[in-house]
């Protein structure tokens, strides 16, 4: 239903067009809003700002007449309506309006009577207009709904291992798609990632989009697509053998430059092409090697189109000295050697697209294992991993969906490690750190080395050896001292009881504040206030 029915007046007689805007309850005819223009050109202007349902206009105006000005509003609003008002003299105009589709022609002197007649035939008009509007949308949204679902099971069919081949041709023709059962075939998967399914539910782009882009790239030959998955696309094709590699190339290659329109930067697709075939019944074969070459994804990555290949290849197999060489580099802080290493490893072992994924995540695993733990010797500790540090590490490598993801994994890794080494141990600022907090919350008598490590993220022990080595002292020394220099202040209030300094300063027990006191000082609290005081 329109939400708003707008009229617009024209004659370039004010009394009349006043007299028409006043004397009629528009509201009860089913108009919410009405304008006036005094003149054709007057009357243009006006239509391009409020975009009036119904326009009520007189035929002989000065400048540009009520025919002329309903043929240029309908130029750019075709659904308008038109009444127009006339004297007896213009019989001449008659034919034109008709061929305008004017709704009424209403002679002049003017009856209110029949103009409410003819505004409220337009209204009815208008409504009529958007209910066949919508009832068209909504048809086309089922349409497309359905054709989807149809696709989807027709490919679902073919790509099976017991298609029903007659009953497909039999929908295929049905859908205007030119199959026949002798014909040579092409599987082609498109995939993206699982995590950027989510982007499907832009509103400028979604899964409709998506399948509209990709048919109109395989345009120049018959074909099928639809989603058999969240994330995967699948399309059945005829295929000229000696052609069908370039063109698929460049279907993929227009994909992608189609997609650059919409905000879907992050959207990266991984293609795969399966074994040529002849018949529609060898098409199940086809999609079984598009799926199998799927698994190169891991070793292309995104934004590439991968043809299958019955290659005999050998696997890699690692040359287990790798992890001996990975720890030297570590244990000596060769930062560059050991990012050249896994940029090394990485190069050869994507050479061996035939190795088993699972082996090579592996390999990586137990690499980001040994400087995972490198780091922890060294007082790095990776809080993320917790107590079940293995078992998160292998989630993590094993999600990851191609080797350049766990290669840049795993060099980042380096990198923050070897940067938080060099702070730790050069900078001082870990200790400085350490000594501001101890100095503020020395009142705390459960302040201990654990809480100390965690603030700074070290384990105690690494904290330990290098607050020994900045200061000289160790952290429990430190803590003793400032809160013996702190306790001196407060002696020299002699309202307060040795008991409350002491418990002032962190210590619950006032005898074992008393030893520590005199240890540092030579004397005991009670001397020294005396000494103080005189």
């Amino acid at each position: 239903m329109i939400k708003l029915i707008k009229l617009l007046v024209v004659d370039d007689e004010t009394t009349t067009r006043k007299g028409l805007i006043k004397h009629i309850s528009w509201n009860d005819l089913g108009v919410q809003l009405v304008e006036e223009a005094k003149d054709g050109f007057d009357a243009l202007e006006v239509a391009a700002r409020i975009q009036p349902n119904i326009i009520l206009s007189d035929i002989r105006m000065p400048g540009l007449n009520g025919i002329e000005l309903a043929e240029r509003v309908k130029e750019q609003l075709p659904d308008c309506r038109i009444i127009f008002l006339s004297g007896y003299s213009d019989k001449e105009y008659l034919k034109a309006a008709i061929n305008l589709s004017a709704v009424s022609y209403v002679e002049k002197p003017i009856d209110i009577s029949e103009v409410k007649e003819a505004v409220k035939k337009a209204v009815n008009l208008c409504i009529e207009d958007e209910r066949r509007k919508l009832s068209e949308k909504n048809a086309s949204i089922v349409l497309t709904e359905n054709l989807s679902f149809v696709k989807q099971k027709i490919i679902t069919n073919l790509i099976g291992a017991e298609a029903d081949i007659e009953e497909r041709v039999k929908e295929l023709k049905l859908m205007n798609i030119d199959f026949n059962l002798n014909d040579r075939f092409n599987s082609v998967i498109i995939s993206f990632h699982e995590d950027k399914v989510h982007i499907l539910q832009n509103s400028q782009f979604n899964s409709n989009k998506l399948i509209h882009i990709i048919d109109e790239s395989f345009s120049y030959t018959e074909h099928v697509a639809a989603f058999t998955g969240s994330n995967k696309i699948v399309v059945i094709l005829l295929s000229e053998l000696a052609e069908s590699k370039s063109k698929l190339i460049r279907a993929f290659e227009l994909i992608k430059k189609q997609l650059k329109k919409y905000d879907t930067d992050d959207f990266e697709l991984f293609c795969t092409v399966g074994q040529c075939v002849r018949g529609m019944d060898k098409i199940s074969e086809s999609y079984r090697t598009a799926e199998l070459t799927l698994k190169k994804l891991f070793f292309y990555g995104y934004d590439n189109i991968v043809f299958y290949e019955n290659s005999m290849e050998e696997p890699f197999f690692l040359d287990e000295s790798i992890h001996n060489k990975f720890a030297q580099y570590l244990s000596e802080q060769k930062q560059p050697e050991a990012v050249s290493l896994i940029e090394s490893l990485t190069r050869d072992i994507k050479k061996y697209n035939n190795t088993p994924v699972n082996y090579v995540k592996n390999i990586f695993f137990k690499l980001t294992f040994q400087l995972f733990m490198e780091a922890e010797k060294r007082g790095v500790y990776f809080s993320e991993a917790g107590e079940k540090e293995e078992n998160y590490l292998w989630d993590l490598i094993s999600g990851f969906n191609t080797l350049q993801e766990i290669r840049s994994y795993l060099i980042d890794k380096i990198n923050s490690v070897f940067k938080r080494i060099e702070e730790l141990e050069s900078s001082g600022r870990t200790v400085f750190q350490v000594k501001k907090y101890i100095q503020k919350n020395y009142s705390n008598e459960n302040l201990s080395t654990k809480i100390l490590a965690d603030l700074v993220y070290l384990t105690p022990a690494y904290l330990s050896g290098l607050f020994k080595k900045e200061t000289g002292k160790t952290i429990s020394e430190y803590i003793i001292e400032f809160r013996i220099e702190k306790s001196k202040e407060y002696l020299k209030d002699t309202k307060l009881k040795l008991f409350e300094v002491a418990k002032s300063v962190g210590y619950s027990d006032a005898n074992y504040y008393a030893k520590a006191f005199k240890k540092l000082t030579g004397l005991t609290p009670s001397e020294y206030r005396e000494k103080y005081l005189s």
